[in-house]
């Protein structure tokens, strides 16, 4: 059976199938304004297939894919200017290869290495124009060194050893700062 939710507007709120008691088939949810706020499928009672989340001007902030209801595959989040804010994949909802973020600009502001859904291995940080900035190295989530980078993406110096207790101020040549935590 389907069924339909609406706004005191008249405008549908929500539209989904149950079969023997789960969800199943397409379920759209949508704004008073009968805007799209996001669409899935469902088999048995899961999410399965293709996702979209939608803001309430309708732009896409993440699209992906899910099997068994847990994200698989590629997935991307958007800024409100629809550029790119992430983009990687998911192995049985966990985040599983290497993940780029980037700045509304289109311009990369890190790339990291998830297994597990934990940081493992050097992630890398820039600055708005693209400026690589810093290289942190991550074993289990946990930041065990960095090193601060040149312009062009050369070292400034060996790793240093983060202790937890650590500040890391990076500067642009010109002496502004271009990092701080």
């Amino acid at each position: 059976n389907r069924h339909e939710l609406t706004y005191a507007n008249g405008k549908l709120r929500e539209s989904y199938r149950i079969a023997c008691g789960n969800f199943h088939g397409e379920t759209t949810l949508w704004y008073p304004d009968g805007g799209v706020l996001s669409k899935t499928n469902n088999l048995n009672g899961e999410r399965e297939g293709a996702y979209e989340y939608h803001e309430i001007d309708q732009v896409v902030t993440s699209r992906g894919n899910y099997e068994a209801g847990k994200r698989n595959g590629r997935w991307q989040g958007f800024h409100d200017n629809g550029k790119p804010y992430s983009v990687g994949h998911y192995l049985a909802g966990e985040s599983d290869s290497t993940w780029s973020y980037f700045y509304d600009n289109g311009k990369p502001s890190s790339v990291s290495f998830y297994r597990g859904d934990v940081r493992n291995g050097v992630s890398t940080y820039y600055a708005p124009n693209g400026q690589p900035l810093l290289e942190k190295t991550f074993y289990n989530d946990d930041m065990v060194s960095y090193r601060p980078l040149n312009p062009d993406g050369t070292p400034q110096c060996d790793w240093v050893k983060f202790t937890g207790t650590a500040t890391i101020d990076i500067k642009y040549p010109d002496g502004s700062a271009a990092w701080h935590e």
